[in-house]
């Protein structure tokens, strides 16, 4: 495969961010709670398979900025495509966050609104960029079970449209959609954590048969203290046979 451009400065990237965090000081760092926010880089490496035989490894480069009660999150995928043999950049992500309620100490823990758009980078032929924008507004809330056990119920609409690649044609596409998500954090230490999420997605409203289902699975661990976090991920959907697996590395700034 050859090594393009985009490859080479998000590589950069990564190992100036890591010489510029270690010699920065923070408040004690706990991102298992999906309502704390934090400014960080996020760096995955990724595979993931799909139902027609694709394959597809890349890189998928996070960054994340915090201010007060408000995040944006800015994310580029690089990947390449076994099948079709083409590399180049998939859907760009960039994601709002806003957590107007925080407290902990009660059964009702946390409450946050997100806004996620998706933007086609690519050429929907090449198997890397799925063609479609898509919008998305979402609720999530926090139920502080135990000190050690949260559950994070999430409700999100979708809208998508554009046009994308299916058995040899292209497709227009206008959909409505939602996704019900819920996580279960497991907090094992002040340094590890996993992340079981259960879901349902129901892709058009307007045919039913179109949903999917499935889950995902996170191991973090906190490497540095509020410096540098490593960790898993594995998301697994029944329908659409996707399987889909990433080693993380997150650089809090």
């Amino acid at each position: 495969m050859k090594i393009n451009k985009e490859f080479i400065i998000m590589f950069l990237l990564f190992f100036c961010a890591v010489l510029t965090s270690i010699a920065q000081e923070t408040e004690y760092i706990d991102p298992s709670k999906p309502t704390n926010i934090y400014t960080r880089l996020n760096n995955n490496f990724e595979m993931t398979d799909l139902k027609d035989g694709t394959q597809l490894t890349g890189y998928r480069f996070n960054v994340s900025y915090a201010l007060k009660d408000f995040q944006t999150t800015i994310e580029i995928p690089m990947l390449y495509n076994h099948k079709t043999q083409k590399a180049g950049l998939g859907d760009l992500r960039i994601r709002s966050f806003y957590v107007p309620y925080v407290d902990y100490d009660k059964t009702f823990g946390g409450l946050g609104l997100s806004l996620d758009i998706f933007a086609p980078m690519g050429d929907p032929r090449d198997g890397i960029s799925s063609g479609l924008w898509s919008i998305s507004p979402g609720i999530i809330t926090g139920i502080m079970v135990s000190k050690k056990f949260s559950i994070w119920p999430i409700i999100s609409y979708r809208y998508q449209f554009g046009e994308r690649w299916q058995e040899g044609q292209q497709q227009s596409v206008t959909q409505h959609g939602a996704t019900f998500q819920i996580m279960n954090t497991i907090n094992i230490s002040d340094k590890v954590y996993f992340i079981i999420t259960p879901m349902y997605i129901q892709n058009n409203f307007a045919n039913m048969g179109q949903f999917d289902y499935g889950g995902e699975i996170e191991f973090n661990y906190m490497l540095i203290e509020n410096k540098l976090q490593v960790g898993c991920f594995s998301r697994q959907l029944v329908n659409s046979q996707l399987e889909s697996y990433r080693l993380m590395v997150r650089i809090f700034l």
